[in-house]
């Protein structure tokens, strides 16, 4: 089955507010949207007006997207760097908080 653009918006909206996640949805309009090196990887999946969620995920260096392929698999991709300030706990807290997300991502996509 394949998702809107809207549906997607919704499930993340949904997902995020689930994990007590504040951020707000971008649409990558065009390829020069791929603002952070997380939103550059997906240039391997990207689709016009495509819905993301960018976070920080608690940390300086680490930066995460998420989003939903068009079948409705839940993705995000990550891009950092590791120094003092990131580095042991809050990458461990903030991949398993990615990967909670991620799967409330797949069960609020069913929801829509």
């Amino acid at each position: 089955m394949e998702y809107t653009h809207e549906q997607q918006e919704k499930a993340l909206s949904l997902a995020f507010k689930r994990c007590e996640m504040n951020n707000h949805t971008v649409y990558l309009e065009k390829k020069t949207d791929l603002g952070t090196w997380a939103d550059r990887l997906i240039g391997f999946w990207y689709r016009k007006n495509m819905p993301v969620r960018r976070s920080y995920m608690y940390c300086n260096t680490l930066d995460m997207t998420f989003f939903y392929l068009q079948n409705g698999k839940a993705m995000y991709t990550y891009a950092g760097q590791a120094d003092k300030r990131d580095s042991g706990e809050l990458l461990i807290q903030a991949f398993a908080k990615a990967e909670e997300i991620r799967i409330e991502m797949e069960r609020a996509i069913i929801e829509v």
